[in-house]
């Protein structure tokens, strides 16, 4: 009920969107620096780029598979369904949300194919043998 007022505007999603985006690149800046103690980092940047972007295309995925479906009610904007639910996508944090749970899928994707037997990521076991 408390959306039921909500009106999707372009206006609104250039407002909301840097925001969100600065909370997305703080995580992401966080995640690299500690990825980074365990794993190269150009590995650790390719993980998380392509664990955002798959987030992100997912959580369109989302929002056309949810277009497809006829509204109960006729639209009340003159914007397509796609169009306005990408819009709420976008304005309402849904972008940001799949592109951190997108971070953090890249991130253990990349720490699980990295495992050592050992219990230590590559890069620290690479370290270690060069040590001893």
């Amino acid at each position: 009920m408390l959306l039921a007022a909500y009106v999707p505007t372009w206006d609104g999603v250039w407002r909301a969107l840097p925001e969100q985006m600065f909370l997305v690149l703080i995580f992401a800046v966080g995640l690299f620096a500690f990825g980074c103690r365990r794993h190269r980092p150009l590995k650790m940047a390719l993980a998380l780029i392509g664990g955002m972007l798959c987030g992100v295309a997912l959580g369109l995925l989302k929002v056309w598979l949810a277009s497809r479906v006829p509204a109960a009610e006729p639209a009340k904007f003159q914007l397509s369904p796609f169009e306005e639910n990408v819009i709420a996508y976008l304005e309402l944090g849904g972008a940001a949300i799949a592109a951190v749970l997108g971070l953090a899928a890249g991130w253990l994707i990349l720490d699980a194919l990295e495992r050592d037997p050992n219990g230590k990521g590559r890069a620290q076991a690479d370290h270690d043998e060069t040590r001893s």
